[in-house]
């Protein structure tokens, strides 16, 4: 799905994925010698052909932080004109069912709460979806520090994660 044209501006198409976890949203930081370089993102990219976007942010996550996610439900979609090209994002709200996030393709990958995200610095089109991820969290009831106790037979993964 790369991009498509309207009124001579190539528009690029990216799958991103807004994963929580309890209070917390993931975010990676681009590498040097990307756009935007050393500024933080919701994780994503772009389709290969005949791909669609839901399966292009489970194998995005898989290649970029070497986890599996199960998409659950559409996000926002934000346009934003730059002014020399043009980004649709499409976002979708994601867990992950297995793996623990890696920067594989990444400078640094970090879990952040809803008033750490002013802490770093976003590509302006992320605008949308930084507010639709606080307002997100802002709705989620906070973790204890610890895990609850659990029932015989199931394991904490992570901090506060349950499998």
């Amino acid at each position: 799905m790369g991009g498509w044209t309207t009124m001579g501006d190539t528009i690029r198409t990216v799958g991103v994925a807004l994963i929580l976890e309890g209070p917390r949203v993931l975010v990676t930081q681009r590498r040097r010698d990307d756009s935007f370089p050393m500024s933080w993102e919701f994780p994503g990219g772009t389709c290969e052909p005949n791909e669609t976007l839901q399966g292009c942010i489970v194998r995005e996550m898989r290649e970029e932080l070497g986890v599996t996610v199960e998409v659950e439900a559409s996000g926002p979609d934000v346009v934003y004109h730059y002014p020399d090209w043009t980004i649709r994002l499409v976002s979708f709200w994601c867990r992950i069912t297995e793996g623990v996030p890696a920067p594989l393709e990444a400078a640094d990958v970090r879990w952040v709460t809803a008033p750490e995200l002013a802490q770093y610095q976003f590509p302006p089109a992320s605008g949308p979806l930084i507010e639709a991820v606080k307002r997100r969290l802002m709705a989620t009831p906070t973790l204890p520090p610890h895990p609850f106790p659990l029932p015989s037979g199931e394991r904490v993964r992570g901090e506060g994660r349950v499998s």
